[in-house]
């Protein structure tokens, strides 16, 4: 259960992002932000077309979906991936473990983290700045 707790976290993390991002971007023109923006939205939008090739659902390859089941359970928006699933490199199939924790993620979710990543370095520059060149 924990690693879909941190997807739904990521996706919430990027959201929050893009829409921080997308106000401030209105008053200053800073490259970086855009760039991360234009990653964050780039990476649902694989997401998107991995989701809707699928019947609205993402195919979940790796042994997540067999370790119990409980993503069918709780969400409903995942599937078990097979030899039928259309796009299977957009598909959650990258399994990765930090700590104690696994999760399986998409080539969606690498580039809406990179983009969530290049947004956190400019806040942190920003911040930096602030702090230091006043």
């Amino acid at each position: 259960m924990r690693g879909i707790v941190i997807a739904n976290t990521l996706h919430g993390f990027v959201l929050i992002a893009l829409f921080i991002g997308v106000i401030i971007a209105g008053f200053n023109k800073e490259k970086i932000l855009l760039i991360s923006m234009l990653l964050m939205f780039l990476g649902g939008i694989l997401n998107f077309i991995a989701q809707m090739a699928n019947g609205g659902k993402m195919p979940v390859f790796g042994n997540r979906m067999t370790e119990g089941g409980y993503v069918l359970e709780l969400f409903d928006a995942h599937k078990d991936g097979d030899e039928n699933t259309k796009l299977p490199l957009l598909c959650d199939g990258i399994e990765i473990t930090f700590w104690r924790i696994s999760a399986t993620i998409s080539m969606g979710d690498i580039v809406a983290c990179l983009g969530l990543l290049l947004f956190f370095c400019w806040i942190g520059q920003k911040i930096y700045y602030l702090m230091y060149k006043i």
